[in-house]
């Protein structure tokens, strides 16, 4: 096993090297982009001039170090446990405002409160949770006024009814959702752009 201080010692050197090799390197054969990662070195260099960049850097230190050079092949070359690839990309994906994360929302009453919210889902998914939740808070109201039938008999609404209490959703969603807090309090409509089905 080696010495704990190796790392540090070889990060060290690799910085004398740089800093020496751009001192002492004329300005047309030194590279257009240069990154190191501890002793593995990325660099651009115009067409031509990377055997003369590499031969500059094996001289500061002929005994001590030798490094070796790898070109590009069809626009690939691998570094560390990377493959890089030359190639002008256009495809962007925007995505649309309401497909956003972390985006505001702001959600509207008759009354002119508002409820305003930054959230890491979309802008759609949290309205149509507030909705949803608005919707299961009105048909729980719904079913304590009316008459009490069994859940499978009632043909009046589509979808699966309601097996908890009527209670216990409300209370749910009164603490799911700001916007139901403020809609079972207040006698207005939610003032809503979109209209979800």
């Amino acid at each position: 096993m080696g010495s704990p201080l190796s790392p540090v010692l070889a990060e060290v050197f690799m910085e004398h090297l740089e800093e020496k090799a751009f001192t002492s390197i004329s300005t047309s054969d030194a590279p257009i982009f240069f990154k190191r990662y501890v002793d593995d070195i990325f660099a651009i260099t115009t067409v031509g001039k990377e055997e003369t960049f590499l031969e500059h850097l094996n001289s500061l230190y002929p005994t001590k170090i030798k490094l070796t050079m790898e070109k590009e092949v069809d626009n690939k070359l691998p570094f560390l446990d990377v493959l890089v690839i030359k190639q002008v990309r256009s495809d962007k994906i925007k995505v649309p405002f309401d497909g956003r994360p972390g985006v505001v929302y702001n959600i509207r009453c008759g009354c002119n409160a508002s409820y305003i919210g930054k959230t890491g889902n979309t802008l759609l998914d949290r309205y149509k949770r507030h909705m949803s939740n608005v919707g299961r808070y009105k048909e729980a109201v719904r079913r304590l006024k009316e008459p009490q039938t069994p859940a499978r008999t009632s043909t009046k609404r589509r979808g699966r009814p309601q097996r908890e209490q009527p209670q216990k959703i409300m209370a749910e969603t009164i603490k799911a959702s700001a916007v139901v807090e403020h809609s079972s309090q207040c006698s207005h409509d939610l003032l809503c752009q979109r209209k979800l089905t």
